[in-house]
């Protein structure tokens, strides 16, 4: 985990004034030290045009193709260019675990970011390019990775979808090619959000299952004795 400055952005312009909810389901840096997002803005439905606008005029975006999925909601992405810790996370090859862009400022206006390193990668490669870009990260904490249930960001709000539009129902209520154009992605990778995240809640509701059988094989002789 690091802790580094908050960087104003459009994302936090649009938090600060409360007028919108901004959820970032993806984002991948691009060459260039751009940073591609795939967001999800709620707002009352007469601000969204406005709200628009205001990403489009951003000194610090280029390219948003932003959709109304539904009232008081819009879908897209939005390009943000020059921005430095996505060009030192490309040049790294690290992988963000939490999202610098939404996390809250302390006091000490900085914010904790959570990031992966494979073994290859050290995090002095990352914190070197981050500091030349003229950036003062601190690490936090170091902690060896273990294997996780937990749904991405992506796979909740897909999940999210699909459970709303019926698609889960029996008959269903919505085709796969249905949820893939209204969360803006294509068939196959909806497909394969789904049944990654289906395979994580199953494996996880077996594994917790086993966990407290193996609880209770535990206890039983301590409580016979």
């Amino acid at each position: 985990m690091l802790r580094l400055a908050k960087s104003d952005s459009w994302i936090s312009t649009l938090h600060a004034s409360k007028r919108a909810n901004v959820r970032i389901l993806d984002c991948r840096p691009t060459d260039g030290g751009s940073l591609t997002v795939l967001v999800e803005i709620s707002a009352p439905d007469t601000e969204l045009d406005g709200i628009f606008d205001e990403i489009r005029q951003s000194p610090d975006v280029t390219d948003p193709r932003l959709i109304k999925t539904k009232r008081g909601r819009m879908l897209g992405t939005v390009i943000m260019k020059g921005h430095s810790v996505a060009k030192a996370v490309l040049e790294t090859g690290a992988f963000c675990r939490s999202c610098f862009l939404l996390e809250p400022a302390g006091p000490d206006g900085t914010v904790e970011w959570r990031i992966a390193l494979d073994n290859d990668r050290p995090i002095e490669a990352l914190l070197e390019k981050m500091r030349s870009s003229g950036m003062d990260p601190e690490v936090r904490s170091v902690a060896r990775a273990s294997g996780s249930h937990e749904l991405t960001k992506k796979q909740e709000f897909l999940l999210e979808l699909a459970v709303e539009k019926g698609y889960y129902n029996f008959p269903r209520k919505i085709s796969s090619t249905e949820l893939a154009r209204l969360a803006g992605i294509s068939v196959a990778t909806a497909s394969e959000v789904l049944r990654s995240a289906e395979k994580k809640i199953v494996h996880g509701y077996v594994m917790s299952k086993r966990e407290k059988q193996n609880d209770h094989a535990r206890v039983v002789p301590i409580l016979v004795n």
